[in-house]
C-alpha cells in the first residue's frame, strides 16, 4: 500500500470511529439540557492558527456533556454538544485539543499534552450568552 493510500484509509478509519461514539452519545443524551452558543479561535503563542483538527469541551458539572468543534483555516470553532445541539452547558469546562494526524514523515503540529482532558491545563467558562473562548497553546 502506497504512503497516500495509507494516509487516505488512516483518515477514514479515525472519521468513522468519530461518528460512531458521537451516534452512541446523542443516543444517551438529556433531554431538556439547556445549551448555549460557543464560538472561538485556537492560536499558538505568537497568533498564528492551528488551522486542523478539533477543540473538545467537557463539563465538570452532572451530568457531563461534552461538545466539539472542528478548527477552520483561521483556527475558528464553532462548538456543538453531544446532546445534538449547538453549543454545549453553563459551567466550567476542561478543554482538550484533537490535532489532525501528522502525513506520514511529519512532525506533530500540537504537544501530545493537549491531546487529553487531564493534562492540558485548558479550561473555558461557559454562560448564559454567546460565549467567545479563545484559546493560546505552546506547540
Amino acid at each position: 500500500m502506497n504512503v497516500q493510500a495509507w494516509t487516505f484509509c488512516r483518515h477514514a478509519m479515525v472519521s468513522v470511529t468519530c461518528v460512531i461514539l458521537l451516534s452512541i452519545i446523542v443516543g444517551c443524551a438529556e433531554e431538556g439540557v439547556k445549551t448555549y452558543p460557543v464560538k472561538g479561535k485556537l492560536t499558538y503563542k505568537g497568533g498564528a492558527p492551528l488551522t486542523s483538527g478539533n477543540v473538545m469541551f467537557e463539563s465538570l458539572s452532572k451530568p457531563t456533556v461534552v461538545a466539539s468543534g472542528e478548527l477552520q483555516p483561521d483556527g475558528s470553532f464553532e462548538m456543538a454538544s453531544d446532546l445534538g445541539k449547538p453549543g454545549t452547558v453553563v459551567g466550567e469546562h476542561r478543554v482538550m485539543i484533537l490535532p489532525p494526524l501528522p502525513e506520514f514523515g511529519e512532525k506533530a503540529k500540537v504537544s501530545n499534552k493537549y491531546a487529553s482532558f487531564e493534562t492540558s491545563g485548558l479550561k473555558a467558562t461557559v454562560t448564559e450568552s454567546e460565549n467567545i473562548v479563545n484559546l493560546e497553546i505552546d506547540k
